[in-house]
């Protein structure tokens, strides 16, 4: 698996770069420019995952917008500094797909992404692409991506045990510490799980 932000790292709106870096977590600036606005929020898996199916198909599977999502806080007082905040989370409202896109679990995404969209069938990526494509002009502090395993599925059938006929079996999403790229593959080698990651946004001296 793999990302196109950096897992616990900081978005880097310096102005002096153009387009902005990123830094891993402890603040050191990467060679992995922010490319969010334009391309939107990107995993890639290990294997092809299924993004639909055709509607003739009884079964008339779609990935779930709760499948993939990216939150952003609203801020409750007491506003720091001095005292912590509070934070309740809020969705950003855009769009899910898939793409033909190729990374070695842990690497970077440094390639061009295509232009095409995979809406029915097999894809090895998925992207959320925001609607608003300013947000990230915006003074947001912190973004949380979530995907969830048991709504998005392996493209190729497996036999299982409980089951009579071979299932479309749940992305093993399980993201553990210290998270990618530290432990590749992630995951504990059963179907469905969560994976939560995350980063933060602004300049660092």
């Amino acid at each position: 698996m793999a990302f196109n932000w950096v897992h616990d790292g900081v978005l880097d709106d310096s102005p002096q770069d153009e387009p902005p870096l990123w830094r891993d977590r402890r603040g050191v600036r990467l060679d992995f420019p922010v490319r969010l606005a334009n391309d939107g929020f990107i995993v890639v898996f290990d294997r092809d995952i299924l993004v639909g199916q055709d509607e003739q198909d009884e079964r008339g599977f779609h990935i779930s917008p709760l499948a993939f999502r990216v939150l952003v806080p609203n801020v409750l007082p007491p506003f720091p500094p001095p005292g912590p905040a509070l934070y309740l989370w809020r969705d950003i409202a855009g769009e899910i797909t898939g793409l033909n896109v190729e990374a070695d679990c842990g690497f970077r995404i440094l390639e061009e992404v295509p232009d095409e969209e995979i809406r029915t069938g097999p894809a090895r990526a998925l992207r959320f692409r925001p609607h608003d494509r300013e947000l990230f002009r915006q003074d947001i502090a912190f973004f949380w991506i979530v995907l969830e395993g048991d709504m998005i599925l392996g493209a190729d059938p497996i036999e299982v045990p409980y089951s009579n006929e071979p299932v479309h079996p749940g992305a093993d999403l399980d993201h553990f510490e210290p998270g990618i790229p530290f432990r590749c593959p992630t995951g504990d080698g059963t179907e469905g799980g969560t994976l939560n990651s995350w980063f933060r946004s602004g300049a660092r001296d």
